[in-house]
């Protein structure tokens, strides 16, 4: 975006009017007053709860009679969740191979490739939407006489204004990059959500400071997740290859002694203690 744009496009959100050409008038759009919203709300209310007494499906409905049909499956539900992992995970590389033009042009477009897979998806869940139905003082004025536009411009202000006043601020070149700066937020709030699983397990880890491996039992997949989130990325390593020799032993099983990573540990060991 041009400074121009930019200069031109915050002039508007701050006016909190739209001017727009109709034909041969000039109209000036006002934003919606307290009880203008609060009637259109009302609306929406009383519409809404006599199109569900009607028959109109909610969408949750509507993604029943998907699967039923085969249009949708749980398959399809689970790859969005995956998806939006894979996303992430993308711009957290654009944004560390920010300074390294091959690296991160092959990243962007690994990423441009997740969002069309993950578009298609959601464009064939969201494809019956049309028959279901879901339920200050820069502007020198109240937070709740706002107009959307003014609150969101107030909102993306404070996150940069955050963002700015990091200790580990990314430079302005990865600021401007939409892809980049995504990426980091990503893997600062990664960052945060492991500390906080951290904290749940506060004295967990001076227990066992000395043992090469923790197990943790867990009651639900929420706390599995949370769990794993605490290896870096050599344990995730290990757990993934496990989960495939564990898989590829069958009904046999493996006992632990015998899983690859212990193998070389073991070899590894051997070796350090003969070199003494």
């Amino acid at each position: 975006m041009e400074d121009y744009e930019r200069e031109y496009l915050v002039s508007r959100i701050i006016y909190g009017k739209a001017i727009i050409d109709f034909r041969d008038e000039i109209l000036v759009i006002y934003p919606l007053t307290m009880k203008e919203r609060y009637l259109a709300n009302r609306e929406f209310k009383r519409v809404y709860e006599n199109s569900l007494l009607s028959g109109i499906y909610t969408r949750d409905e509507m993604l029943e009679i998907m699967i039923e049909q085969g249009v949708w499956s749980q398959e399809d539900e689970k790859q969005i969740g995956i998806n939006k992992t894979r996303i992430e995970d993308a711009k957290i590389k654009v944004y560390k191979s920010f300074y390294r033009p091959k690296a991160k042009d092959k990243a962007k477009e690994e990423l441009e490739q997740i969002k069309k897979e993950q578009y298609g998806l959601l464009e064939r869940k969201h494809s019956n939407d049309s028959i279901s139905k879901a339920p200050e003082s820069l502007f020198n004025r109240r937070a709740s006489e706002l107009t959307d536009d003014q609150v969101n411009l107030v909102s993306w202000s404070m996150l940069y204004d955050n963002i700015g006043e990091s200790m580990d601020s990314p430079s302005d070149d990865v600021i401007e990059d939409d892809d980049a700066i995504d990426g980091w937020l990503i893997q600062e709030r990664r960052k945060r959500d492991k500390e906080s699983n951290k904290y749940k397990l506060d004295g967990f880890d001076d227990k066992h400071s000395n043992a090469d491996e923790v197990y943790i039992m867990a009651s639900s997949q929420e706390e599995i997740d949370e769990i794993y989130d605490l290896n870096d990325q050599h344990g995730r390593r290990k757990v993934k290859s496990r989960e495939k020799e564990v898989v590829a032993a069958g009904d046999d099983g493996i006992r632990h002694h015998n899983f690859d990573d212990m193998r070389v540990k073991k070899m590894s060991d051997a070796a350090a203690k003969f070199g003494k």
